[in-house]
């Protein structure tokens, strides 16, 4: 039993050994790279697509909106003016989201 143990400590530590090595023999550049893809049409305008059927803003295309902004999708993908174009109705949106009973330092602090 004790003659079988060592053999298979010694079986498993070859194997680790061996798995090792062909881990960093194998040539890690033939990885595949991945195409950056937004989740919006950028044949159309994107603002147009934040809309509802309704004509509503839409509260996840919006969130989808400012996470590939965050992850730098869109500015890969869109033109200078397009992606200022984005960034001015981000900027607005946001300014139109100030409270309006905000104290005047308040209103200093984000420039309203």
């Amino acid at each position: 039993m004790l003659k079988f143990l060592t053999k298979s400590k010694i079986f498993i530590k070859v194997l680790i050994l061996f798995n090792i090595l062909t881990i960093s023999v194998y040539p890690q550049n033939n990885i595949p790279k991945l195409e950056i893809q937004s989740s919006f049409d950028l044949e159309r305008d994107i603002l147009s697509q934040l809309y509802t059927e309704d004509h509503l803003l839409s509260f996840d295309a919006i969130i989808r909106l400012i996470e590939e902004i965050e992850d730098g999708t869109l500015a890969k993908l869109l033109s200078t003016k397009e992606y200022n174009k984005i960034s001015f109705f981000i900027a607005s949106f946001a300014k139109e989201g100030i409270n309006p009973n905000a104290s005047e330092e308040e209103n200093q602090k984000f420039g309203k």
